[in-house]
């Protein structure tokens, strides 16, 4: 319960649905997307924002069965918990939308989130939740930001490229210039690279699940279909600032992600006409990849880039996420510390972006792993190891298994580069039938995507016999699924949630469980 919301009761007065207005409403919780929670003639309200102490008048924007959509039009009374956003995005952008809650109340929030999903989802009675662990740092804690590209008119511009951050529940860009997730010299990267790109005359990628939407509703209108589909080509900007400075020197690793050089039929060449107006007369006649060379060396030379890679997406979501290297230089890895144990990752192999708090866990992680010494460990979803090298130093095996051909070549790597002969890496998915030829384990460590775990996993966990597993999570429902499908063979028994991403409604959380004895 957070501090002072003990004992909130919404407060109603009749008549007032007059123009779709409703409330006062009394803002008692907060959603797992960070909107504002209140009731009304006991039909539960979803808000566009909010916090729990807040009193708001609210317009319906949409009615489900039991529960109404509203957007804030007038606030009555503010929450004990309300604080000034310190980034100039606040409010529009999408990345931190926590930040007008306090930080000691967020962190009390968050700490109920886990118990309450444990409780009502998983299906325990009293679960055991560590006071949560708050982020070591609170600003410029991201060492992995992706940025998105948008037409200048999409983002409310005249002329040029826009760059920044999806908008809070859209998909439109906000133009970002003062990150707070991020350093001072990074927003300056940023606006290098997109004032260079629009000199080069490389437009925006346009299109997206968007145009996909518009384009299903008249299938068969060819014209359509063309108008709307995909045209453009930058997508996403992509920087990497891990935080170990190996020999004292700042690593900076830049992706640029790009559609592919020609989107659609129709649209302009590899010799843009643009690039005669706004770039440099030696530049006209290059390609569109060959232009993105040339930004990547300007990059290097002004912000002393340690790596710079080019890829290529065509599949219309809008994720940052490469699908085919076009152009590379320099180093295509970063390294990080965790402990004593320094990891080498691909640019695009999974690192925590909270470093400095996923050290914490780690360390939690391993003293939570039990009796040193005599233990096989399972890695389920290991990635490049680091969970897995963590506790390699007090056990007689570790075997990880992971999808990514690549992370798992990166993993032997992190792993004889440690002189840890008894770690041992697989590729493929952590299914029952590829696991039954490894040793028995006595402890099972489990970090799956936001999805959580497959039902191949939980079928390999209830039949595994292993004394001690440790679930990690970033969606504590999800987590709490898991942990009422597991109950027949397993109960939890300590959770230790940590704040890896602070100003948002997001947690991580470690759950220690153990076998059932029969």
């Amino acid at each position: 319960m957070l501090p002072g919301s003990r004992g909130l009761n919404t407060v109603f007065s009749p008549g007032c649905e007059k123009d779709g207005l409703i409330g006062p409403l009394a803002v008692s919780d907060i959603s797992v997307n960070g909107t504002g929670i209140a009731r009304h003639e006991g039909r539960v309200v979803f808000l566009d924002g909010g916090l729990p102490g807040d009193t708001v008048i609210a317009a319906i924007r949409s009615v489900g069965k039991n529960i109404l959509y509203a957007s804030i039009v007038k606030t009555l009374a503010a929450s004990p918990h309300s604080a000034a956003p310190f980034c100039p995005h606040a409010g529009e952008c999408g990345a931190c939308s926590l930040q007008h809650f306090s930080y000691d109340a967020a962190l009390a929030w968050k700490r109920d989130h886990v118990r309450n999903s444990l409780t009502r989802i998983g299906r325990m009675e009293n679960p055991d939740v560590a006071e949560l662990l708050p982020s070591p740092k609170r600003r410029a804690w991201r060492s992995r930001m992706a940025y998105a590209f948008a037409p200048a008119s999409e983002a409310g511009r005249e002329a040029g490229l826009a760059l920044g951050l999806r908008r809070r529940g859209g998909k439109t860009v906000v133009p970002v210039t003062a990150c707070a997730a991020q350093d001072s010299e990074v927003m300056r990267l940023s606006a290098y690279m997109r004032a260079r790109a629009h000199g080069l005359g490389l437009p925006a990628w346009e299109g997206g699940e968007g145009a996909r939407r518009k384009a299903a509703r008249k299938p068969c209108d060819t014209n359509l279909s063309r108008s709307v589909g995909p045209r453009g080509y930058l997508r996403s900007l992509v920087v990497h600032t891990p935080e170990y400075a190996p020999a004292g020197r700042r690593q900076i690793l830049v992706e640029i992600i790009s559609g592919p050089e020609h989107a659609v039929r129709g649209e302009k060449g590899p010799a843009d006409a643009e690039c005669g107006t706004h770039g440099n007369k030696h530049e006209t006649g290059l390609s569109r990849a060959e232009k993105i060379r040339i930004l990547g060396k300007e990059l290097t030379e002004h912000f002393g880039l340690t790596g710079f890679i080019h890829s290529e997406r065509a599949r219309l979501s809008d994720v940052a996420e490469g699908e085919r290297q076009v152009y590379a230089t320099g180093s295509e890895h970063r390294l990080e510390q965790y402990g004593n144990i320094t990891v080498k990752a691909p640019y695009d192999a999974f690192l925590q972006t909270n470093t400095l708090c996923a050290r914490a866990l780690f360390a939690l992680a391993a003293e939570a792993a039990g009796p040193a010494g005599s233990q096989t460990v399972w890695d389920l979803y290991s990635g490049v190891g680091c969970i897995a090298l963590c506790l390699a130093g007090t056990a007689r095996a570790v075997h990880g298994v992971e999808l990514s051909a690549g992370a798992v070549a990166a993993a032997q790597e992190n792993a004889a580069a440690a002189g840890f002969e008894q770690c041992f890496f697989h590729q493929g998915s952590p299914c029952p039938e590829r696991m039954r030829g490894l040793p028995t384990p006595q402890l099972i460590v489990v970090d799956p995507p936001r999805a959580g775990l497959s039902a191949d996993v939980i079928e390999l966990l209830l039949e595994v016999p292993a004394e001690r597993l440790l679930y990690l999570s970033c969606d504590a429902p999800r987590q709490a699924r898991d942990v009422a499908l597991l109950s027949p063979a397993w109960r939890a028994v300590k959770s230790f949630p940590a704040d890896m991403f602070p100003y948002t409604p997001h947690v991580e959380n470690l759950l220690v469980m153990e076998r059932r004895m029969f």
